[in-house]
């Protein structure tokens, strides 16, 4: 299924889509699609309970204003770093920085995302704040069921659904202060969408191709078994002795073409018009404003 959360009449709803009709879930139980993730998760992801709650009004795509699918998540972003080689090959956080090896061990970050920015979502571009505005493609991945210590072998059980998130970063920033949280934190850095795939219809998301264009020239290029530490491994690194719970988020890191990883850079513009496709997850896209 593919799920959306979206504005009609200025209330915030949840929705089912398919192709370019979205199906409301009124159900008064539901008043998010947190809600949702809560109520069909225990034991296993039921996703069979979604077909179950009350449906309501159908509008055609145009007819509504999509949100992120979690416009609030509950808890920062859970971010992987320099997870596809070549990305890691190609990256330097300051000019005076040796490039970074492709790391041994996953490399966590955290990242706001309060409210995530939807799909044809605007970024202001504030050159006193940042010149090096960049993007990021990344298969994100949303927690279905509480879990600590989960064996690799049944990580993917735990996965409620998969999004496409941009990782907008101001390079300037994670220079200068010596990480990442402050250059990707800030307001409206986190594209989300179009919508949620559930995970029972995604499949294998080892074999999913990413692409990012900027105006029309593709810019990144590369498929999720190119990652260093594949999903599954992910989550269960990330929760020994780390509790995931019902709607965390994980960015599962981006593939090499980033604007950083060019000489010279390149960097967005006011004007520049981000396009991240992954397959079964549609596009999101990212104006600059």
């Amino acid at each position: 299924m593919k799920l959306i959360t979206f504005i009609s009449g200025n209330e915030e709803k949840i929705g089912l889509l398919t192709g370019n009709q979205v199906e409301e879930i009124e159900d008064k139980s539901l008043g998010s699609m947190l809600d949702l993730i809560d109520q069909i998760a225990d034991e296993t992801v039921d996703f069979a309970r979604i077909d179950s709650f009350k449906k309501g009004r159908k509008y055609a795509l145009d007819e509504v204003e999509l949100l992120a699918p979690i416009p609030y998540p509950r808890r920062n972003l859970f971010c992987l770093g320099m997870n596809y080689a070549d990305h890691a090959k190609e990256v330097s956080f300051t000019e005076t920085e040796k490039k970074p090896d492709v790391p041994k061990f996953p490399v966590y970050f955290s990242k706001l995302a309060y409210p995530a920015s939807p799909d044809k979502s605007e970024i202001l571009y504030d050159e006193e704040l940042t010149k090096m505005l960049d993007y990021e493609v990344e298969l994100a991945v949303i927690i279905g069921k509480e879990g600590k210590d989960i064996p690799k072998e049944e990580a993917l059980s735990y996965v409620f659904g998969y999004t496409i998130a941009n990782d907008i970063s101001a390079r300037n920033l994670q220079g200068k202060h010596g990480q990442w949280f402050k250059g990707k934190s800030v307001d409206g850095y986190a594209p989300m969408g179009p919508y949620i795939l559930t995970a029972d219809e995604m499949g294998d998301p080892g074999n999913l191709q990413l692409t990012c264009y900027v105006n029309e020239e593709r810019r990144q290029n590369a498929n999720t078994k190119d990652m260093v530490f594949d999903i599954a491994e992910v989550i269960s690194d990330l929760s020994r002795g780390l509790t995931l719970r019902k709607g965390d988020i994980i960015l599962t890191g981006t593939p090499a073409g980033v604007g950083l990883g060019f000489s010279p850079y390149k960097f967005v513009h006011p004007g520049d018009v981000v396009k991240c496709e992954i397959d079964k997850l549609g596009v999101l896209t990212t104006y600059i404003k």
